[in-house]
């Protein structure tokens, strides 16, 4: 599972150099869907972090 995540973290990275130099163009339909999907992940990160400092108040 960490592999994978390694794996996704790289490929945006990659990807996020090639826009910001220029190599890749954006539309401002896939800019928006970065902007969502950007905010996704970071609601999903919150999440996550929320249910393990709940899990560690428990006890569990």
């Amino acid at each position: 599972m960490g592999r994978l995540i390694g794996l996704l973290i790289a490929v945006a990275a990659i990807i996020i150099i090639l826009v910001y130099f220029g190599f890749l163009q954006v539309s401002p339909e896939g800019e928006q869907a970065i902007d969502d999907a950007a905010d996704s992940v970071g609601e999903a990160v919150e999440n996550t972090g929320e249910a393990i400092q709940g899990e560690a108040a428990d006890g569990n």
